[in-house]
């Protein structure tokens, strides 16, 4: 998951996705972004990798719906 002030980014899978396809898609991503070079490279474009569970991260989506979700009721945003 990546989370910016602007964005943020992240995967998801279909639901019923097998926990041990899940837990090995995090671990290659965890992997992926752990070297001290692909960090900087990633610091360098404004990207600041944050590694966690996908717990953390439904939580994260489940927050930022509802959080938006208000923004766009109490405004009366509508859709074009």
């Amino acid at each position: 998951m990546k989370r910016g002030q602007d964005h943020w980014q992240g995967f998801s899978v279909r639901t019923g996705t097998p926990d041990a396809v899940v837990q090995a898609l995090q671990a290659a991503y965890l992997k992926a972004i752990a070297p001290a070079e692909i960090r900087r490279k990633l610091g360098e474009a404004g990207i600041d990798p944050v590694g966690g569970t996908p717990e953390q991260f439904t939580q994260y989506i489940q927050s930022e719906t509802a959080k938006w979700g208000r923004v766009v009721r109490e405004r009366g945003i509508k859709a074009e």
